[in-house]
């Protein structure tokens, strides 16, 4: 059947150079009827998916981390930010292969890798437009964000798809008793202590509040941090309204905040998108400013376990200069 899909879509794409391309990969084993399948669920529905896949190409930023996180070295990737990938795993990142940008992948250069799974994420508002061209090329399976914050649960179904959840299982077992041992280290702290966490915007007239439901607010939440009021009064998150926007009139809301954690780049500097909000003359005047508690957060869109260990350090590390 995916032999009959490829030269369908190959026809479709009229491409001779994409034929040669697939005929140079070979007859693998991955094209037999007789290989062993199971199901897994993606956002449309269920998908069948070999056992043991061989040639997993992603098309998004979410899945490479997390089947890095549990030893599967994918064939291809997506192109993304740099700065938002964890930095033990640059070099490979740096070595694979790409196919394009995140969530808008090539299916041509897709298909030169000659995948037997192609994993990537469904984002409601600005859904992959050639989904439907992967699923042409080789099961396809792509995990909804239902919001910003559940990259826990698609990190789980990402390895399970490798057949890998029982070591997705054990990191974010690992993750959890690291994120209690913190709030129950540090409960005192947390109990005097409000924080905030900011990011910037391409519009250097504004920034961002990041709200407790965003990708690493979950995390800080996790390890038993207490928001501060304009935090809560931003909302919770929850869908994928995981932020506030402000104009650099109002960096003084963030006043009640004694922490104020900022938006870093993987090597523990604030990311550039930032840097208009700290030069504001008013950034430099909150009291957490001027204690010496902003503090970049590396990962703080984070995408999967590892990150999310990371992050806990950091909330660790700055509790205990409290």
């Amino acid at each position: 059947m995916r032999t009959i899909n490829r030269r369908g879509f190959l026809g479709a794409a009229a491409g001779s150079l994409a034929l040669t391309a697939l005929t140079a990969c070979g007859g693998s084993g991955g094209d037999s009827a007789d290989a062993a399948t199971r199901t897994v669920q993606g956002f449309e529905g269920p998908v069948e998916v070999p056992v043991h896949p061989e040639r997993v190409v992603c098309v998004d930023h979410y899945t490479p981390g997390a089947l890095l996180d549990v030893g599967v070295r994918p064939t291809a990737v997506a192109q993304f930010d740099e700065s938002q990938l964890l930095a033990e795993y640059l070099d490979i990142y740096r070595e694979l292969p790409k196919v394009g940008a995140s969530i808008k992948a090539d299916p041509e250069q897709v298909l030169t890798h000659d995948p037997d799974l192609i994993l990537g994420t469904y984002l409601p508002h600005a859904p992959d437009p050639n989904k439907d061209r992967f699923a042409e090329i080789a099961p396809t399976v792509l995990f909804a964000a239902v919001d910003a914050g559940d990259w826990k649960r698609r990190a789980i179904d990402a390895a399970d798809a490798v057949g890998k959840r029982a070591e997705a299982e054990a990191l974010q077992r690992r993750y959890t008793d690291r994120a209690n041992a913190i709030a129950t280290e540090f409960h005192d702290v947390f109990a005097r202590t409000r924080w905030s966490m900011v990011m910037g915007t391409s519009n250097t007239a504004t920034w961002h509040l990041a709200l407790p439901g965003s990708w690493s607010g979950i995390v800080v939440a996790d390890a038993g941090v207490r928001f501060s009021n304009i935090s809560h009064e931003a909302g919770t998150g929850g869908g994928l309204s995981t932020t506030k926007e402000y104009s650099m009139e109002l960096v003084d809301v963030l006043r009640d905040s004694d922490v104020i954690l900022i938006q870093g780049d993987n090597t523990g500097r604030p990311a550039a998108k930032v840097r208009a909000l700290l030069a504001n003359p008013a950034w430099s005047r909150l009291p957490a400013v001027q204690s010496g508690h902003a503090v970049p957060l590396p990962y703080f869109t984070t995408l999967h376990y590892g990150q999310g260990l990371e992050v806990l350090e950091t909330v660790a590390s700055v509790a205990r200069s409290l």
